[in-house]
């Protein structure tokens, strides 16, 4: 009787081991129990992951005949699988693949018999010792599978007028991948990408970089290794593109010239060139030395005032673009009569924005907002963080063309953080809202 009760205890006890885990999935305690848990067995077909961790417990192996004679397509295991016991897949004969991470020491005796199609991905570079030598896997192994069928391909890089674009193949792999990460010069610079191309618009021109991407398996927990490395650069594009060159009357002060370019490139900077007839050739510069270009790929927006003029005359100005290599474009002339006395003849005819810049913005530097308003509007400039709180703002901007300075503080003069953020300028004719990222 009392040897009866003993093996109902262990029965019972048996049974309180064992759990019921993932859909198709079933837990046991090995002997001894050591804290771990056992795949016992796997019931459901299609494609299964076995959980790293249940109900608070890791595991560890996948247990003798776990998944024997059972029509399961695909199993991944996690990476706190040490050991696949004997016949742990036996008779799986639609099994395609499954997955051993490095965590995996031990692989017993048949543990793949009867595999029929199965392919065995092993994470490790070349078979372990304790992958028996009697073990007939008998399947074709792909050993550092990370490297090998992981990773995408066929990455490239081309200029696309305000960003280098990136674009690449996913890769044909067993595993659906979960995202992309893309990495310039070693670092991420973009991360849960879902498709196959990218936008890079911090780029320098003139600077040499190396791309490459990597896809990252949350089912595997693995990021995959690198594509092919593209290494890029820009150059030989044209210096300047010039979307406005003009002149107007400031009362009291001189003529102010001012333009607005949607590229820089290579560029030193920039000099006005005066005179009172229309040849360049005898004109004066009269900006003293030069005008420094930012050489971004936004708009932005320069301005001149030139108050050694004399009232009411025509004068003809022109811009000459200086580039690093030592040669120059001029443009214009644009011509104009000097009427200081008056007030401002030129109408704005939209508001908008001309340029933020430095962007990205290193903390503790001044970020400039070049904006334009329209005649007769005021505007606003908000600055808001990711979550959509408001940080700064800037009201009642009159009409006129203006540069407002923000120090990275917020409407209590702290300090903000490194980050993205965001920034709105609205007016009864116009809105915009656009990124802007501080960096340390």
């Amino acid at each position: 009787m009392k040897t009866l009760l003993s093996l109902l205890m262990f029965v019972l006890l048996l049974s309180s081991l064992m759990a019921q885990g993932t859909p198709g999935l079933t837990f046991a305690a090995p002997w001894p129990d050591d804290g771990t848990l056992v795949v016992s067995r796997g019931t459901a077909t299609g494609h299964i992951v076995v959980p790293a961790t249940y109900e608070g417990k890791t595991v560890t192996q996948v247990g003798s005949m776990a998944f024997g004679d059972v029509s399961v397509l695909s199993v991944t295991l996690p990476n706190t699988i040490t050991t696949i016991a004997g016949g742990a897949f036996f008779g799986a004969s639609a099994m395609l693949y499954v997955n051993l991470p490095l965590s995996v020491v031990t692989v017993q005796a048949s543990a793949f018999e009867g595999c029929d199609v199965l392919t065995i991905y092993a994470e490790a570079e070349s078979q372990p010792a304790g992958w028996t030598s009697h073990n007939p896997l008998n399947r074709p192994v792909i050993y550092d599978y990370v490297n090998a069928v992981l990773q995408p391909s066929g990455l490239e890089a081309a200029y696309a007028f305000t960003h280098v674009e990136l674009t690449w193949t996913a890769p044909d792999s067993p595993w659906t991948f979960s995202y992309f990460k893309v990495y310039r010069d070693n670092e991420l610079i973009g991360d849960d990408i879902t498709g196959t191309s990218f936008e890079d618009t911090t780029f320098i021109y003139g600077i040499d970089y190396e791309y490459y991407v990597t896809a990252y398996y949350s089912d595997l927990a693995v990021e995959s290794g690198p594509s092919n490395i593209v290494e890029y650069r820009l150059e030989g594009i044209l210096p300047t593109i010039l979307r406005d060159f003009g002149a107007l009357n400031v009362r009291g002060a001189g003529i102010r010239v001012y333009w607005t370019t949607e590229l820089e490139i290579n560029l030193l900077g920039y000099r006005i060139h005066r005179n009172e007839i229309n040849d360049i050739g005898s004109a004066i510069s009269v900006t003293k030395g030069f005008i420094e270009a930012r050489n971004l790929s936004s708009n932005e927006y320069y301005s001149y005032l030139d108050r050694e003029i004399v009232n009411s005359r025509e004068y003809f100005y022109w811009l000459e673009a200086l580039e690093i290599d030592g040669s120059s474009e001029v443009f214009g002339p644009v011509i104009i009569v000097s009427n200081i006395e008056i007030e401002p003849q030129i109408e704005i005819n939209e508001t908008f924005v001309l340029s933020v810049y430095p962007n990205p913005l290193i903390e503790n530097t001044i970020a400039n907002f070049d904006i334009s308003v329209k005649n007769d509007e005021t505007a606003h400039l908000r600055i808001f963080n990711i979550r959509g709180q408001l940080i700064k703002e800037f009201t009642e901007i009159p009409t006129g063309h203006h540069s407002i300075k923000w120090d990275g503080r917020d409407t209590r003069n702290r300090q903000v953080s490194s980050g993205i953020y965001f920034y709105q300028l609205s007016s009864p004719s116009y809105f915009r809202v656009d990124r802007m990222v501080i960096v340390k």
